[in-house]
């Protein structure tokens, strides 16, 4: 405890300490953690090599239905490039030469497979193996030089087997964009009417002139004056006109005179 006396402190201290195991096990899942995610996206993992068991028993392989002479009876092995076959001895001595396509490396005269690629060697002992890979594909007959015809087989190396790609997590989902609406329809300007057809003024007949007949109007003729039976001067309704003009004249200029004269005579009074 502190020399203040203080408890907090200790347990602050306490809650502070993680136990070697609780840390150990931290530590182990950072470094897997770690690991995985230095592996690259979508990184092929390789197939892993595959081995296969071939039995090898008295004058057979594989099992004993294969001993046989015929050459077309012979026991079959198929793998992919890569794998490895190991073959067990159940019982014998027995050796395993490879002999060519079809045996047409084997030589029936001194009992051999006239360059082999591969050959086991003479083995006698019970569970006694021997393995060889096969990287390259092909066809690969082989035999027991010791007891052909009856013991032989075949084995055939395919291609290699495809990569197992890591899984990769597939990405979200992308919403599609909202559907876009189409525009409304513009309403077409309602037609304009035409304005009424304007009626072309009636046509405007040309008065038609009288024709004076001159010739059908006859002048009228002055009734000549009429005479008084008794004599003296023609009558102002026997159409004398000037006459009347005349005398009308004399009236008016005799009237004028006289208020002139009316005039002239108040004057001359006032003074």
């Amino acid at each position: 405890m502190p020399a203040d006396g203080s408890p907090k402190q200790e347990v602050t201290n306490m809650r502070g300490r993680i136990p070697m195991g609780t840390a150990a096990l931290a530590l182990v899942a950072a470094t897997v953690l770690l690991s995985v995610s230095a592996l690259p996206a979508g990184s092929p993992v390789e197939a892993e090599a595959a081995s296969t068991t071939v039995d090898v028993g008295s004058d057979w392989f594989c099992d004993p239905s294969f001993e046989n002479p015929d050459l077309n009876a012979f026991c079959e092995t198929v793998i992919s490039a890569g794998d490895t076959v190991t073959w067990q001895w159940t019982q014998g001595r027995h050796d395993i030469v490879e002999c060519g396509a079809n045996w047409s490396k084997w030589d029936n005269q001194n009992e051999v497979c006239v360059g082999a690629d591969f050959d086991a060697g003479t083995l006698s002992s019970t569970n006694q193996t021997w393995s060889r890979a096969f990287n390259t594909p092909g066809e690969y007959w082989y035999v027991c030089t010791r007891h052909f015809p009856d013991q032989k087989a075949k084995i055939v190396v395919q291609g290699a087997a495809a990569p197992t790609p890591a899984p990769t997590e597939a990405p979200p989902d992308t919403e599609a964009p909202p559907d876009t609406e189409a525009p409304a329809d513009t309403e077409a300007p309602p037609d304009t009417e035409a304005p009424p057809d304007t009626e072309a003024p009636p046509d405007t007949e040309a008065p038609t002139p009288a024709v004076l007949d001159i010739a059908a109007t006859p002048a009228p003729k002055s009734a000549p004056a009429a005479i008084p039976v008794g004599g003296g001067a023609p009558s102002i309704d026997g159409g004398g006109s000037i006459e009347v003009n005349v005398l009308l004249a004399l009236g008016g200029m005799a009237a004028l005179m006289g208020a002139v004269g009316i005039f002239l005579s108040f004057r001359t009074r006032e003074t």
